[in-house]
């Protein structure tokens, strides 16, 4: 269950959380009516009163190859321009969501983390309340709260041949969503979130060293920002709504203490679900460029970079029987490429997980 990755910190990939594109899909299609009828007739199934949720429990492992990414493995470099060594990680995730529906049938509370946002790199928890409108359209507004230790970055990424050290990275903000506008199939949502990193000494290692920066350049490089993001969905229905078609628009823009870190980005996402009754497939892709407003220090020019990624994803809906159980799996990759060979990545990821539904 899942549908969407974390410079160094989560600031370059932020992505607005949401609720997990199959569970959204899959709501319309369980309450869809003939094929003729509109979005809004298929949207006014109340929401039910009283509690409801899920637990999930998975296993995640991923290879991934970083120079700036947080690792035992490349905890010391040589030098900035070297090859990325790869580096294999596995651990446990467990994922929930308690809601609890309003006699109105209409409002919904929340509280949780999403499975997509794990998928995304964000692991946010989240803290909100859903309203849906007669004409069909779903409202969410959301609260995004400090997690500390889901997200760490290096103190000075730019350190060479001495152990970087480790510090926290964490993001707080909002989010408010408009889902099936007038009870069609425009979704629109705005995300803010600033990170903070706790303990900034970029670049403090080449001050005054020969071919190093100034005191006053390191200022160029503080990843504390402010982050806004704007998307656009539209979900095409097919095949008598077993088979969505999801395109999107995003917008994301950064405003760092670091000149060198104020970025914008576009980016375009293509993602589908195939769904009977007892199996759900999914895929998707994406890509997104991102131009940086002003000379890096370290690296004498302005960075650039293009990001692809693409997934997909099988659930299986109470196997063997099992009532109120859904398996899932999942395998991702993303590949960042970069005018700054430094920020070049890849990472490829598996997940496997057992989710029970209340």
């Amino acid at each position: 269950m899942g549908a969407n990755q974390p410079v160094t910190s989560s600031v370059t990939n932020f992505a607005i959380p949401r609720i997990a594109i199959q569970q959204r899909l899959l709501l319309i299609s369980l309450i869809t009516t003939p094929l003729s009828a509109s979005f809004a007739t298929e949207l006014t199934e109340p929401i039910e009163p009283g509690f409801s949720g899920y637990v999930q429990a998975s296993a995640l492992i991923s290879e991934s190859k970083s120079l700036s990414g947080v690792s035992d493995d490349n905890e010391t470099i040589d030098s900035l321009n070297q090859r990325a060594d790869s580096v294999t990680r596995a651990l446990p995730i467990l994922l929930f969501e308690l809601n609890y529906g309003f006699e109105n049938q209409q409002t919904q509370l929340y509280v949780g983390t999403p499975e997509d946002n794990i998928t995304e790199g964000n692991p946010l928890f989240e803290i909100g309340i859903r309203h849906q409108l007669k004409d069909g359209t779903l409202l969410t507004a959301a609260l995004l709260p400090k997690m500390p230790g889901f997200d760490e970055v290096w103190q000075d990424p730019y350190q060479t041949g001495a152990k970087r050290k480790e510090t926290d990275a964490q993001m707080e903000g909002f989010y408010f969503a408009s889902d099936y506008i007038l009870g069609g199939p425009v979704s629109l949502r705005y995300a803010f979130a600033q990170l903070d990193v706790d303990k900034e000494r970029s670049g403090q290692s080449l001050i005054n060293q020969p071919s190093g920066i100034t005191a006053e350049e390191s200022k160029q490089l503080q990843r504390d920002a402010d982050i806004h993001q704007v998307q656009l969905d539209f979900t095409l229905p097919l095949m008598h709504y077993r088979l969505f078609v999801v395109p999107s628009l995003l917008y994301t823009t950064a405003e760092a203490d670091g000149a060198a870190f104020d970025f914008d980005r576009w980016g375009l996402e293509l993602h589908t679900l195939y769904t009977t009754n007892a199996l759900e497939l999914t895929a998707g892709v994406s890509y997104a460029s991102s131009k940086y407003d002003t000379r890096h220090p370290v690296f004498n020019r302005t960075r650039e970079d293009d990001r692809v990624s693409a997934l997909a994803g099988i659930g299986f809906i109470e196997p063997f029987n099992w009532q109120n159980i859904r398996l899932d799996a999942m395998v991702s990759y993303s590949e960042r490429d970069s005018n700054i060979a430094f920020y070049d990545s890849d990472s490829t990821m598996a997940m496997v997980g057992i989710a029970y539904s209340f």
